[in-house]
């Protein structure tokens, strides 16, 4: 089942909670393709900011165009992850 707007909402939440998260696997994940900006947009900020966040995988999981098209702008931000 996809995420949605509420799931990647909670998501967010947790990795901004969780201070000592080294990786995160999202492979085969669907966010679910109505999901807007607004929330993808907390995902990836949680996720640039993460102080030990190193390795995200997105193997295979349908975004969307809007997380799509947010994910290739925000790539420059990431500036911890190393894989």
């Amino acid at each position: 089942n996809p995420l949605k707007n509420a799931g990647i909402d909670i998501l967010a939440d947790g990795i901004n909670a969780n201070k000592t998260l080294t990786k995160i696997n999202f492979a085969i994940t669907s966010f679910g393709c109505e999901s807007d900006t607004v929330v993808f947009e907390k995902l990836f900020k949680a996720i640039a900011d993460h102080p030990s966040l190193r390795s995200i995988n997105l193997n295979g999981v349908y975004l969307g165009n809007n997380g799509g098209n947010l994910l290739l702008t925000m790539l420059d931000k990431f500036k911890y992850l190393n894989n």
